[in-house]
């Protein structure tokens, strides 16, 4: 819990140093139903400054156009794995001294995102566009409509999803099990098995309220297509 609190601490540190809504114009272009969503702000916001350092754009504005994707695939094109980690670190260090970030601990942070970087762009390259690793922001308002359309994220490997349900179900209090859930939890297979070990009546209720209609309709869904004889360790379904 200790970690999770010093991660938190230094992601919102991050996020502070950027204008609200040119965050929010950004998570709309990364994840379009993000109010409903279990998602990173830190990530794309850290992600698209190391992006506009290597551009030598303005980092605060977290904008990258088409073209710069372009300029930024040519760039990477040109260097090994090692070299590519090695200029990502060095703009996640540029970063920090703009932003006037000096924590080592913030500073080792954003390094480690930058580094960890390299495979998605590598990957995008081959596949012809950067855009989901560097997006645009979006420029018009978005009219929000919920729907059953869900973005899932990355599924933990078994090692780390038994990790965090061992910390999870260390917490002594039901708000620190939620914020975990709401900080590591990003795939619906992770989050059913959360749900099924580690809520516990009143618990799942408090959890489930929190969710958006995108969330519940999409556990509603996951139930029903489970055998009729189906039901979790805890109950959690009952609260849907």
């Amino acid at each position: 819990m200790e970690e999770y609190l010093h991660r938190l601490l230094i992601e919102n540190k991050f996020c502070r140093s950027f204008n609200t809504k040119t965050m929010i114009s950004l998570l709309e272009s990364s994840y379009p139903e993000y109010r409903e969503l279990l998602v990173n702000i830190y990530e794309p916001v850290a992600v698209n400054a190391v992006g506009c350092m290597l551009l030598n754009k303005d980092i605060r504005e977290l904008d990258i156009s088409a073209d710069d994707r372009i300029r930024l695939a040519d760039y990477f094109r040109g260097f090994a794995q090692d070299e590519a980690r090695r200029s990502l670190r060095a703009a996640a260090d540029r970063v920090c001294s703009e932003l006037g970030i000096t924590d080592p601990a913030s500073c080792d942070y954003l390094r480690h995102t930058s580094i960890e970087l390299y495979p998605r762009i590598k990957a995008a390259i081959s596949g012809g566009s950067l855009e989901e690793v560097f997006p645009s922001l979006r420029r018009e308002p978005m009219e929000f409509v919920s729907t059953i359309r869900y973005i899932d994220g990355e599924t933990m490997d078994d090692k780390k999803l038994r990790t965090l349900i061992d910390e999870i179900n260390d917490c002594r209090s039901v708000s620190d099990k939620i914020a975990l859930v709401r900080q590591q939890v990003h795939s619906l297979s992770d989050l059913v098995e959360v749900l099924n070990v580690c809520f516990w009546g009143d618990e799942c209720r408090q959890l489930l309220e929190g969710f958006g209609k995108t969330e519940l309709d999409l556990l509603r869904r996951y139930c029903q297509k489970k055998p009729e004889s189906w039901c979790s360790n805890s109950g959690w379904e009952d609260f849907l």
